[in-house]
Formats: C-alpha cells, structure tokens, sequence
C-alpha cells in the first residue's frame, strides 16, 4: 500500500497505477531443491527480487524523505542505504540534530513499512574529540559509534585520509596477484594481453570507482598504489619483482593510479553536468570551490565543454511514434569490398532510378576532424544546400545524425510531399531503425530525429531512409560530403547533447596528454626503455608464445638474465662473460661478444634489409615505422636467441 499511495501522491493513476498494484499483490515465493521445489508462501511486503521494476518502485518511497528532514540535515538515498550529515559548533549540537533525524526517518520508514536496523547502522564524527557521551539512538537501541565504515564501496575514516580504503585496494590487488601467479609464470600461462584484461576487470573499475574521493591523498599513498599496480603488472609481463615501477607500468602501457586519481573526478563531472539540470554536485565548482573534487575538476576547466543541447527528457512516448521506413541495403551489395567502385555506382543508381524516380532526393552526410565535426545535407532536384558546424567535436555516427536531423527539420517546412532521405552512415540509420532501444550514447539525437519525423509525417509528408555506399561516385552523395567539410569552417552553428563517447574520448585525450607529460619526465620514466622506444610506439605482435612475450619485455627492461644482472641480485658472484671478460650486459650479447658472431652476421644481414638504420640494440628492441617489418626484425631475433641458446638462459 506505500507503493501504491506514494504513486497517487504523485498523480500515477488510471490503468498505469492498476498495472503496478496487479504486478505487486498475489505474490508468493517457493525455493528449488535437490529434492523438489517447497510450499508456496505469499508475500505481503516489499517489491519482487530482480525485477526490472523494483528499484524505481523503491525510490519512489524514499523520495519522500528529504523533505521530511528539511533544510539543516543533508542526505543521500542510494536504494536502501541512507547517509544523513551535518554540521555543527559543539557535539550537542550534532546530537541533537542527527536524533531529530534519525528518529523522523524512523517514523517515516516505519510507516511505509519498513524499519531501520540500529546494529547495521553507524555514526562517524569526523572529529578526534569523543562521542560517547552523546550517542544516537534507534528505537531505544545505541547506534554503534566507530572511526571508519564502508558507504557503497568506499571506506571512509574520521580524518578523511582514505588510509583504510587505500589499504583495501591494495589488498584486493594483492589478491589478484596471487591468483595470476597461479595462473601464468615465465614460459607458461595466457597472453600478456589476456592477464591484462583481467587486470582491468579486477582492479581498474575497482580504483576508478573510488578515485573522485582520493584526489587529494598524500603522495606516499599515491606511492603505494602504484607499488601494488607494479606488483600486479610485473606478472603480467613475466619480469623480475626488482623491475622498476615506472618501466613496468609503461612497458604494459598502463595508465598509473596517479592519472585516474586526477582525471577521474573530470569523469563524474561531466557525467553530471551534461546529463542532469539539477544535481547537488553540478555546480559544487560553485559552491564549494576549496573542496578536494572541486580542485580536481578545476584544475581541468579547459576541458569543461560549453554550448552543447542539454538531454531532455521525452516528452511523446516512443511507442506512440510511428515506425519509420528504413532500408539498410541494396540488391546486389553485400560487402563493400568486395565489389569495385564502379560497380557499387551502377548497383546504387539502378536501384535509386527504380525505387525512388518519382520522390525528391535529399542526401546527408557528416565529418570529421581531429578538432572538429560538422554536417551538411543537399537537395539536387530544388538547388538548395545547407552546412553546420557542431558545436563540439564528437563522433563520426553523431555528426552524420545531425545531417538526418537537419535535414528532416528542412522537410518539416516545406510543402507535402514524397521524400528519400540518403545516408551513407548504416550505423546512423539502424540507430533510427532501432529507436526504441534507449540508453545508447545517441539516443537524445535519434528522439529528436523522430520528433520531426513524426511532426512531418502528420504535415503529409512521406519519408523514406536509404542507405547508400560512400565514395562510389553518387552525385548527391558527393556533394553532401563536400558541403560537410566545407562546413568546418563557414557552417551555421548547430548544437547536439555531450554523449558518453564525447566524454570518453575527451577523458582519454587529456589521459593520454598527462601520460605523455610523465613519460617525458626523467623522475617518472626508466631511462632504459626512453632510450629503446622515446615515442612508446612499440606494440607486441600477436602470436607469440608465452616464454617469448616475457623474454622480449625482460631484454627491453634491461632485466634478462645477464651475468651482470645476476650479480646484481646477488646470484652470480663474477659479472663477466666467460669469453671477453667483460662486463655481459644486453647490449653485449646482441651486439658485441664473438661468441655468437655467427649467428649475428646472420641476424644482422636480415635486420639490414629493413631498413638503412645502423645495427644496435635500439634497432633490434625498439619501435619500427611498419608492422609487417617489424614481425619480421623480432622472428629474426626469436631465431638467433634459439640457435644461441640464450632464450633458455635469458
């Protein structure tokens, strides 16, 4: 009944609130057995486990609540989990307040059916000062008063120095280094790229969910997670636990803790600032500009975007539009590759000339730049061409939308009649194809596209989306792709919504700069690796063994099992080579000691065909221009290390 009277309260009625009371009364729940399946029993309270329904149905009874607190007391509502803070000058003061608080959620609660639970409850003071003297009280039962408690994943302490969640990240990326240890050694085990998947699956979504709140921890922390983060990569790699943190982390390209602590709080901001119109953290830069979040966010305004359409929420049901015509294909095309351009131009024209004689073309087309996007669309038959500049730079299947919508917008306005609207973006248009499928990054451009389909199809209009394929040869086609990136520079300024992979790529743009900054400086970098790959542009070919990985990053990181190496770890007593006498370094053995003479002029006559770079060890580990060469110089070195003998003891 607290359902249901809260949905009256906020004027659900009619066959929707019928609906909701028929889906939660008559339930009853059973449990299977070994032996059978149990009694039936009713249930009379709460909202079914795991329906798609429940969490909305849920929070509908506790939006409620904050009003009944008022003003002075804060609180935050996630499902059943309820923080409530204040602050005063004296602990009375606070005593007081949070039991007036705590004993109005208590009635509330209660009279919606459900209870507070007083030992699953806590109070934290963020003060050294004690509160025992001034306990909080459920139903006449102490609430316990302890210094840190875990509030949806993240350990909060009294001082605030995230010293006991920073523990438990590094206990839970301990964790996982046990378990890959189980799982891979040196010569054995899945791919590198394999236990770095894992690796982010198990810890990265870990850190980044709790790194908005740790953007100001000491630097000794930020050191300590970089050391678990090394721990956990060394693994991956196959190299030696004395490898040095920095040459680790950016030997397996992996963002150190440092760069999500800092960008991360840039994430939820604008997650929050283009997704909401009212949000208690929307404007916090504003209100609290001397917070740890605040600092983190501003210290990165210039990436804070402006002049985008805010998300709107719909206003027409989906489901009441009607379904546009779509057609995604061409009799006669099936792979664009595998057709000539000439014949994709007379497969495309005959079918246009067949289906679409009698209807007025109108072509759309988008682009794209590394600094920005725009749109254009063109109408052949009526002369007419219109260019738009987007406001941000986003992706090429939101940029070839904006021409749709610009050009149904166009249709809207002019006299009834029968339209063919050309894309040659089949994304775009199966997007549209598919618009009752919400939650996509582009689904507040596709309701904007129905709107004014919808809206010119009840003028009279008849409309039809085709795809084409692109850079055939298509007049209308063409021109609309030259209007587009003329509009780059002399388009009209159209604005379309921050989607998520406008955040995403804006997050990994600035992600990717901090990580360049730190690996060009010396105090963050292994001066080995710099040397080898200055530009980190070497990728590890795919299908390699699993010894041959690890040996390749242990010979870059200039940690192989050199006689100098061994000594250095207190495993070999002479450094020497048996045959120079000279100090058995890396460099020595590819490049300088007779030993393997034979073998090198071999290696070194096929690395010399590459290209016209002196023979070195930069040449032999480092990055090179084309992929094809360099598969070809790492089989050439896998083979002299076998016939050497030095892929067993390296």
């Amino acid at each position: 009944d607290a359902i249901l009277n809260a949905l009256e309260d906020y004027g659900i009625g009619g066959r929707m609130h019928q609906w909701i009371a028929s889906y939660l009364q008559d339930r009853s729940i059973f449990m299977s057995t070994a032996d059978g399946d149990t009694n039936k029993h009713p249930v009379y309270r709460g909202v079914p486990q795991g329906g798609v329904l429940s969490p909305t149905l849920f929070n509908i009874i506790l939006v409620g609540l904050a009003k009944k607190l008022g003003g002075r007391i804060s609180v935050s509502v996630y499902a059943d989990d309820i923080c409530i803070w204040t602050t005063s000058l004296t602990r009375l003061q606070v005593q007081t307040k949070l039991q007036r608080a705590v004993s109005t959620t208590s009635a509330y609660l209660n009279s919606c059916g459900l209870q507070l639970s007083p030992t699953k409850s806590a109070t934290l003071a963020f003060t050294r000062k004690s509160m025992a003297c001034y306990p909080v009280v459920i139903d006449g039962k102490v609430i316990p008063s302890v210094t840190h408690h875990k509030f949806l994943g993240v350990i909060i302490d009294r001082d605030l120095s995230w010293s006991k969640h920073i523990s438990a990240l590094r206990k839970k990326l301990d964790s996982f280094v046990q378990v890959i240890r189980h799982m891979s050694g040196k010569s054995w085990g899945p791919s590198k790229s394999s236990l770095l998947q894992l690796y982010q699956a198990l810890f990265v979504g870990y850190l980044r969910y709790s790194a908005p709140v740790l953007s100001r921890i000491c630097t000794s922390a930020v050191r300590t997670l970089e050391g678990a983060q090394a721990r956990a990569l060394r693994i991956c790699l196959g190299v030696p636990r004395c490898t040095s943190t920095w040459g680790t982390i950016a030997e397996a390209r992996a963002c150190p803790a440092r760069v999500y602590l800092q960008h991360e709080p840039l994430r939820v901001h604008l997650r929050l600032l283009t997704r909401h119109r009212v949000h208690p953290l929307r404007d916090v830069i504003n209100t609290r500009p001397n917070s740890a979040y605040s600092q983190a966010v501003i210290s990165h305004q210039d990436h804070l975007p402006s002049n985008y359409a805010p998300q709107v929420i719909p206003e027409i049901p989906l489901w009441t539009m009607p379904k546009p015509t779509v057609r995604l294909s061409i009799p006669g095309i099936t792979k664009k590759s595998r057709i000539p351009t000439a014949g994709l131009k007379h497969f495309a024209l005959s079918y246009i000339t067949y289906m679409y004689r009698y209807t007025v073309h109108i072509f759309a087309d988008g682009s794209v730049t590394q600094n920005s996007s725009a749109a254009a669309f063109t109408v052949p038959d009526m002369g007419v061409t219109k260019r738009f500049k987007i406001t941000h730079r986003t992706s090429s299947t939101a940029a070839e939308l904006t021409g749709v919508r610009q050009a149904a917008h166009f249709i809207s306005q002019q006299s009834p009649a029968t339209w063919t609207l050309f894309c040659d973006s089949k994304p775009a248009l199966q997007l549209i194809g598919n618009y009752m499928k919400q939650g996509t990054a582009y689904s507040p451009l596709v309701y904007e596209i129905m709107i004014m389909l919808t809206e010119a199809s009840q003028s009279g209009h008849t409309i039809t989306l085709q795809w084409i394929p692109s850079h055939c040869g298509i007049a209308g086609n063409e021109q609309a792709d030259a209007e587009a990136k003329m509009a780059h520079t002399t388009g009209e300024v159209v604005s379309i919504h921050f989607s998520r992979y406008d955040i995403n790529a804006l997050l990994s743009k600035a992600i990717k700069t901090s990580m360049t900054r730190l690996w060009n400086d010396p105090d963050y970098r292994q001066e080995r690796l710099y040397r080898l790959d200055s530009g980190r542009a070497f990728r590890l070919p795919c299908r390699l063994r699993r010894d041959q990985e690890t040996l390749l990053h242990r010979l870059r990181l200039g940690v192989a099992y050199t006689r100098r190496y061994l000594c250095k770890i207190g495993q070999e007593q002479n450094p020497n080579c048996s045959v120079c006498h000279t100090s058995e370094t890396i460099h020595h053995i590819l490049c300088v000691c007779p030993q393997y003479a034979t073998e090198r002029q071999s290696l070194k006559r096929l690395i010399d065909r590459l290209d016209c770079r002196p023979f070195s060890e930069e040449k032999l580990l480092g990055a090179w221009e084309r992929v094809d060469h360099a598969q070809r110089s790492l089989k050439s070195l896998f083979r002299f290390l076998s016939e050497t003998g030095l892929d067993a003891r390296l």
